[in-house]
């Protein structure tokens, strides 16, 4: 097993064996993680299984703890941001969708609204959005990206011609009052988003 020491002093190894990669193995520092994610703190903390031996624990190394259906490529970037590690200024699409998965599944998306930008503009500028609609408003709202989920939606509008009132557009933008933009057919679409094949790595 490949091991990758995100904290070299970490406590805990999250142990990934995704079943198309080779298992690998991310050192990481369980006081980083409960304030970065409240999916972590609960995981651990003495109420679960992991949190109790984690608190139990006298062993020098770190406790191990097996992550399923988790991208080892999205996971190395969720747990580099919070450790203040090197983080890449780009991401391709799939990374993106890897990262953004993990970020709504982990429930850190607070440390996570500026760096997206940097990853979510390259990728839509240019692009015919109506064909990546699913998938790029899903992940704006993964990263609850508001500037971006507007970017989207705007770009979303002028390609399908959509009826839009853009004085009207703007203000509620500037508001951030971006559901009231959203029609009830792409509201049922972003409801059932998280369920979709699409997120799938």
């Amino acid at each position: 097993m490949e091991t990758i020491p995100i904290d070299p002093r970490g406590d805990v190894c999250f142990v990934l064996d995704a079943d198309d990669e080779e298992k690998v193995g991310f050192v990481v520092s369980s006081k980083v993680l409960t304030l970065a994610s409240d999916v972590f703190s609960a995981m651990l903390s003495p109420r679960f299984r992991e949190g109790d031996a984690l608190m139990l624990s006298n062993s020098p190394t770190p406790l191990e703890i097996s992550l399923f259906d988790d991208s080892p490529t999205g996971m190395r970037v969720l747990l580099n941001v919070p450790h203040h590690r090197p983080t890449p200024k780009r991401l391709i699409f799939q990374e993106l969708i890897a990262v953004a998965t993990l970020v709504d599944k982990y429930n850190c998306r607070h440390i996570f609204q500026a760096i997206s930008t940097a990853w979510i503009a390259p990728l839509i500028r240019g692009l015919g959005l109506h064909e990546e609609l699913p998938d790029f408003l899903g992940i704006t709202i993964a990263f609850e990206n508001e500037d971006m989920f507007a970017a989207v939606f705007l770009g979303l509008a002028l390609t399908t011609g959509t009826k839009l009132n853009t004085a009207t557009a703007v203000e509620r933008i500037e508001g951030r009052a971006l559901a009231d933009l959203v029609s009830d057919e792409i509201c049922r679409k972003l409801y059932t988003l998280r369920g979709s094949t699409s997120w799938k790595i």
